[in-house]
């Protein structure tokens, strides 16, 4: 039995989930399964299929998720990749140019230029 719960120690410090993660839970896990050192209870069956931020780590007990006092296995839970976020740039840019679908490459041109606008200040500001 300990080298099962030893198994799913290393598999969950591995998994990549880690606290102030989105992640979404899969389905129920049933109690000790595949060495998880914790029991599914009653009130998590009503938390398949939500999308809860990860608040804790308890290690081979799982992790806990939103404000729940209850831990999840790694195996049950899906990370949910990050969002980028729609900085300032983004919303002028879409305002600016509704429709368009080269964006990425106007805003990347955007910011070459103005790094090299800082630059050039930088150096000027060096020289005197």
């Amino acid at each position: 039995m300990a080298e099962i719960n030893d198994a799913y120690l290393k598999l969950h410090r591995a998994c990549g989930i880690k606290v102030g993660d989105k992640v979404k839970i899969l389905r129920k896990a049933k109690t000790q399964e595949m060495g998880w050192d914790n029991a599914w209870v009653e009130p998590q069956n009503k938390t398949v299929g939500k999308i809860l931020e990860v608040t804790g780590d308890s290690d081979d007990k799982g992790f806990y998720l939103g404000s729940s006092i209850y831990a999840y296995p790694f195996y049950v839970l899906e990370k949910i990749p990050h969002e980028p976020e729609f900085d300032l740039l983004d919303e002028f840019l879409f305002g600016m140019f509704p429709g368009r679908k080269d964006l990425p490459v106007i805003k990347q041109g955007l910011q070459d230029i103005m790094k090299v606008i800082m630059e050039a200040q930088t150096q000027t500001k060096g020289g005197k």
